[in-house]
């Protein structure tokens, strides 16, 4: 029981726990329990005149208190809690609560989860509540939340007490009554209304109601404090319209336009969260021709909107004059404020397009794709299996030698060149490592959180030390393939890439395309990295699963020595004649993916998926790990079976599920099918020479010749 209220604790500002997120289970309950509420609500006055009142009457006494401090220094927040805490016990219990230690302690539990959750760190929103809590050492948390828990649970138990099903007079009472009204019909079982789910829903909303409404007009009110000149134009916008005899209304918020711009200035420049929670397809969709499977994560970065120079500009200026027009009338801005959720910013579509169309049209030039590629790839192999052999299946560390030999593949491309195995090379593949190792796992859910601020929370100094020397190192090759550049004869990506902007400055383009010094470095590091270290990495990672299947690799060496032999290496051809090996490649990918969501990816034009609306430039991940392990798309998920990939006549087959090992869509690994090659070509040729015995860790992978 207590995991499926965990389950439930979410929230539409700030994910609360998030132990286990089934985006499945999820939607028809979550659509259901919101229309519920809703109505509820409105049966019992909200958005009427009289809710109105309701609300004025708590802000008159609100009012009343801030004039008996006499311009006294005094806890604002803590009489803001209060009355917001007033006006939703009001519509969830039919109770107001007393302002004491109890319910202080409870306001100062709610208070923390929110800081907890906004600011910087708010850009962890989505990864596991318990998790975040012990990286950031605030373990005093959980029990402020079991806390508050405690105390809704007893409310909601004395409500029950006294109930009254012919005369609802709360959201706890009208729950209770469908409740009946389910079980009379026989339909209780089957639908979202249970015991826990009703006391999840009345935490959440009392959460909802009380801390985050507070901190948000706190968080305002701290920006208007810097800018008295427009206190005093609402003030005189206020005595005009509304006077001082009676409370501004609902129905005046057209008659003051001024007032509503500053309060959608403020909410751009001082909102409390820096990105929305995690939302979700229910169905398969496609968004800008990018396939997003069902239970995708998408989450908006609200901070990039709300500053971005192309919708409001001179961000960093406070203007409430940016969302009134010439007449002093209001009107909507396309950039929000987005307080409560949705959309993102990204300026890179077109220049990465432009980018990777570059990068493949180059190394296509250079015998990407061709069989003179594989065979470059072949010798690098073999230079692999002879070291290898060397060590007689004596321990070694896999990792450097499977890096050096898909840095040497990739170092081909980008700069014509073959570094040796020196102290420097060995120094800049562990950086390397380091940079892809704090991104997997669980902290792989940190994906889209700025890296240098991820460094600085795990305190892990020593990797940012390590990528700028990385940075360097790479820096230092471009200039030196600059040096002995050759635009007659461009033997590399590099110099493909000084080719293309000489054209361009010819041509008087340069200025407007997105080929520029800095990039030439950006891309060649990026692809350095992915080239070398994201590839070695899931091939250890696929080893060391396999590790623990000898009879897979005894069926896979089987089926190598009746297509192949043993007198040559296995090639890219030989693919489709050898099925189970391909199986088992694929199984490897779904069971060991080195990570478990995507980066991020963004929609450039609004579109619609299962009737939410999403804006330009939104943020979507999407949760990998979820597809390679759904029941539905793989029954018995945990079971390693290359046979799933396999029809009843042994020939390969596709499933829907994937595996996605580089990523979806267009925005998937640049060198996704040059990976597949080296991953298929290095796994074929290992287990034509070697077995993999069993290891703990990717640290005890070795090699052991075959008999």
């Amino acid at each position: 029981m207590a995991g499926n209220l965990q389950s439930e604790l979410r929230t539409f500002g700030v994910v609360i726990v998030v132990p286990s997120l089934s985006f499945k289970k999820e939607g028809k309950p979550w659509s259901e329990q919101r229309k519920f509420f809703l109505q509820t609500s409105k049966n019992f006055g909200f958005g009427k005149q009289e809710f109105e009142l309701q609300i004025q009457d708590e802000i008159k006494t609100l009012l009343q208190e801030l004039r008996k401090f006499d311009d006294e220094p005094s806890s604002l927040y803590f009489n803001l809690a209060y009355t917001f805490n007033t006006i939703i016990s009001k519509v969830l219990f039919n109770m107001k609560f007393d302002k004491d230690v109890t319910f202080k302690r409870n306001l100062s539990s709610m208070n923390e989860i929110v800081r907890l959750f906004t600011g910087t760190l708010n850009m962890l929103i989505g990864m596991p509540f318990y998790l975040f809590l012990y990286i950031i050492g605030s373990r005093k948390m959980p029990k402020g939340k079991k806390d508050v828990l405690k105390f809704i649970g007893k409310v909601v138990d004395e409500i029950r007490q006294n109930y009254d099903p012919s005369h609802p007079k709360c959201y706890v009472d009208a729950y209770l009554q469908q409740q009946d009204e389910l079980r009379k019909k026989g339909k209780l079982q089957e639908s979202s209304f249970t015991e826990h789910r009703l006391k999840a829903n009345a935490f959440n909303l009392f959460f909802e109601g009380t801390e985050s409404v507070t901190s948000t007009i706190g968080s305002l009110l701290v920006e208007l404090s810097k800018h008295p000149d427009v206190q005093k134009k609402i003030q005189e916008e206020l005595d005009n319209v509304v006077g001082r005899e009676r409370l501004p209304s609902w129905t005046d918020k057209q008659n003051l336009p001024y007032l509503d711009a500053t309060i959608q200035e403020l909410s751009r420049m001082a909102a409390l969260f820096l990105v929305s929670i995690m939302h979700s397809n229910f169905k398969e969709t496609t968004i800008e021709s990018y396939r997003i499977p069902e239970r995708s994560i998408i989450i908006a970065n609200l901070y990039s909107i709300h500053f971005d120079p192309k919708l409001f500009p001179n961000p960093d200026k406070f203007d409430p004059g940016r969302f009134l027009d010439n007449e002093g009338r209001r009107i909507k801005v396309e950039g929000g404020p987005y307080l409560f959720g949705l959309g993102i910013t990204q300026e890179e579509g077109q220049t990465w397009n432009e980018q990777r169309r570059f990068f493949l049209q180059t190394a296509k030039n250079f015998g990407f794709g061709k069989q003179e590629f594989e065979h470059h790839i072949h010798d690098e192999i073999k230079v692999l299996l002879q070291e290898l052999r060397n060590f007689d299946g004596k321990p070694n560390d896999l990792r450097f030698h499977l890096a050096y030999t898909f840095n040497s593949i990739i170092s081909k491309v980008l700069f014509n060149k073959k570094f040796e195995k020196d102290t420097s090379l060995k120094r800049n593949l562990n950086s390397l490592n380091q940079m892809v190792q704090i991104f997997t796992g669980v902290l792989h859910m940190l994906i889209g959180y700025p890296y240098y601020i991820a460094l600085e929370i795990l305190g892990d100094k020593d990797i940012l030390k390590g990528k700028k020397e990385v940075q360097t190192f790479i820096a230092e090759v471009v200039d030196e393939v600059k040096e002995n550049y050759d635009p007659n004869n461009p033997k590399s990506y590099i110099d493909s890439y000084l080719q293309q902007m000489e054209e361009l400055k010819k041509k008087g383009k340069l200025q407007e395309s997105s080929f520029t010094d800095q990039r030439l470095k950006a891309n060649a590091l990026n692809l350095f990295l992915e080239g070398t270290e994201s590839v070695s990495s899931t091939v250890a990672n696929l080893l060391l699963e396999l590790s623990k299947h000898p009879d897979v690799q005894r069926k896979i060496q089987e089926e190598l020595d009746s297509v192949v032999g043993r007198e040559r290496l296995p090639s890219w051809t030989d693919k489709q004649n050898l099925p189970y090996l391909d199986a088992t490649i694929q199984e490897l990918s779904r069971t060991s993916a080195l990570f478990l969501v995507t980066t991020m990816y963004s929609n450039f034009k609004e579109t619609t998926i299962e009737g939410y609306r999403i804006p330009e430039r939104s943020v979507i991940v999407s949760n990998l790990y979820s597809i390679h392990f759904d029941p539905e798309l793989f029954p018995n998920p945990e079971k390693f079976d290359p046979g799933r990939f396999l029809n009843s006549e042994g020939k390969r087959v596709k499933l829907e599920g994937g595996p996605y090992l580089y990523g979806l869509g267009k925005r998937s690994c640049i060198g996704e099918s040059l990976a597949q090659v080296e991953i298929f070509l290095l796994i074929g040729s290992l287990l034509q020479s070697f077995t993999v015995p069993y290891a703990k860790d990717i640290g005890s992978l070795r090699v052991v010749p075959r008999e």
